[in-house]
């Protein structure tokens, strides 16, 4: 959040930053006060020109009005910001979660895959010259869809 300040107002620019908006909230209350002790020494000083009372007592009662809407705010922006905080907290947790579930599944996918292209691998190698073509081709087919499979785990980890 940003904020500029002049000597008559103050604009805030948003943020997700709940410290420094408390801060800027904080900044206007004493800007809001301030400007009630300056009008209440007005009407002090200028009591002279009897200025109406009422006038007076409705920018007191809008500037504490005002005053307590921002406190509110500044509450309610507090307990949003406590609830984004606790709610990522739970996201980052369930993807810890989610990382060890995929690297045991990946594990337990991948031990009988090796073991099926190792005993692919040993009866090729041992008996590939007793095979006949369908039977080499089917061996072949063996290993390709296994190596695939290989592949398609690794992607889910990466």
């Amino acid at each position: 959040m940003a904020g500029i300040k002049d000597s008559n107002s103050y604009t805030i620019i948003g943020s997700t930053d709940a410290i420094e908006t408390r801060k800027y909230f904080n900044d206007l209350t004493i800007m809001n006060n301030e400007s009630l002790n300056i009008l209440r020494g007005v009407v002090k000083e200028n009591e002279q020109f009897k200025i109406e009372k009422k006038h007076t007592d409705e920018s007191f009662n809008e500037l504490t009005k005002i005053n307590n809407e921002m406190t509110n705010l500044q509450r309610e922006l507090a307990q949003k910001y406590s609830t984004l905080k606790a709610l990522n907290q739970e996201l980052e947790n369930k993807n810890n979660e989610l990382d060890q579930f995929a690297y045991i599944v990946s594990h337990d996918l991948k031990a009988p895959l090796r073991a099926i292209l190792g005993v692919t691998d040993i009866i090729s190698s041992t008996y590939s010259n007793k095979f006949d073509e369908e039977l080499t081709e089917l061996f072949e087919l063996i290993s390709k869809r296994a190596s695939r499979m290989d592949e398609l785990i690794n992607a889910i980890l990466s």
